[in-house]
């Protein structure tokens, strides 16, 4: 679940390429997000029947005893659906919450009831993303809002008040929420996790520690790295002793350096870490150069259409739901590191911006 290799990575180079291949049309990408979709709502499900003890085969978060009501059964535990780490459902669902809105953007019944389809599994997935309560990647999806308002900004003037006055007020918010973060009303918010973060807790420090073994390791060899798979080797030559503290129950070893950068920087050196960077690189170059390509259509009507159905407001969205999601990712992978379900929803999406980018325009120019 955890390994990666290049062997591994030469298949999601083969996936992303078949994605570019076989996929070439709007019908054919609103088959995948369904079906991206159908599998998050099994993992959630997955989840939900393990927590409630419905099935003694599932593999639950509660070890111990699970709380008796249903509602501390779903909510006091951070929910790990059937990845098994709350840390991996959260990006998995960041991008499956993008499918759907994505699905509700393209679809031209969309202002009629057909566009509960869509609220009803989104309202599901924001839910239990909240609930796994993983604070880097909330903090992603607040970053990544930003983004999307600042790109909203620029890309539709006559919007622009409104959108910096709503910027102007997250920022607000966000910030009064890190100020006040142990007042009782903050901690009782959904995903309030996000708050608590400060030099004294345990789980920050140790990333800090495990990042300067990381550090050191790409010292000793900067070029190739010490290979993937690697960095518990080291891990163990640069083991930092302020991971064990006797009579507690602490994390005293780690098989990552807890940041994909940084796994990428010791693992495979400079030049590892270029190329992966490099993947996001040609993603910003291709976005801001050819994503007027939208994939949103506004109704063909004869009438004149409000502008919030038009196509102008419906691709900015799409657009900067595109950028948000990517800046969001990126933020996130400064601490945490890369899984299977994370790889295949990444170059899931990097195959979707390929045909996004590429295909035919809408309106060709004779």
């Amino acid at each position: 679940e955890r390994g990666e290799g290049a062997f591994q990575m030469l298949h999601y180079w083969l996936f992303f390429s078949f994605l570019v291949v076989l996929f070439k049309t709007k019908e054919d990408w609103r088959r995948l997000f369904w079906a991206a979709a159908a599998a998050a709502v099994l993992m959630i499900f997955y989840g939900v029947v393990a927590d409630l003890g419905l099935g003694h085969s599932f593999i639950s978060q509660y070890v111990g005893g699970a709380p008796e009501t249903i509602w501390g059964k779903l909510t006091i535990g951070r929910f790990q659906g059937s990845l098994g780490n709350p840390a991996y459902t959260a990006p998995y669902l960041l991008f499956a919450m993008f499918y759907l809105v994505s699905l509700w953007l393209g679809d031209e019944q969309r202002y009629k009831a057909r566009k509960l389809i869509y609220l009803i599994p989104l309202v599901l997935f924001s839910f239990f993303f909240l609930n796994s309560q993983t604070r880097t990647t909330l903090l992603g999806f607040g970053f990544g809002a930003i983004v999307f308002l600042v790109y909203l900004i620029f890309s539709l003037p006559r919007l622009r008040l409104w959108l910096g006055s709503l910027l102007l007020a997250a920022i607000i918010l966000g910030g009064m929420g890190f100020y006040f973060q142990q007042s009782a009303f903050v901690k009782s918010l959904p995903g309030a996790r996000v708050f608590d973060i400060s030099p004294e807790t345990s789980s920050l420090n140790t990333r800090f520690w495990t990042w300067g073994s990381a550090w050191r390791g790409f010292l000793d060899r900067p070029i190739f790295g010490w290979g993937p798979e690697n960095f518990s080797a080291v891990f163990d030559k640069y083991f930092d002793p302020r991971h064990f503290v006797p009579g507690l129950n602490t994390e005293t070893w780690f098989d990552r350096a807890h940041s994909a950068y940084l796994d990428y920087l010791a693992e495979t050196g400079i030049l590892g870490l270029g190329a992966y960077l490099g993947i996001f690189a040609v993603f910003f170059m291709l976005f801001f150069k050819r994503s007027k390509n939208d994939w949103s259509e506004a109704p063909a009507a004869k009438k004149e259409i409000s502008f919030f159905k038009s196509r102008e407001f419906l691709g900015s969205i799409e657009r900067g739901l595109m950028l948000a999601l990517v800046a969001a990712y990126m933020v996130q992978n400064i601490a945490i590191f890369e899984v299977l379900p994370m790889y295949i929803n990444l170059f899931f999406f990097l195959g979707f911006a390929f045909y996004y980018f590429y295909r035919a325009p809408l309106n060709p120019k004779p």
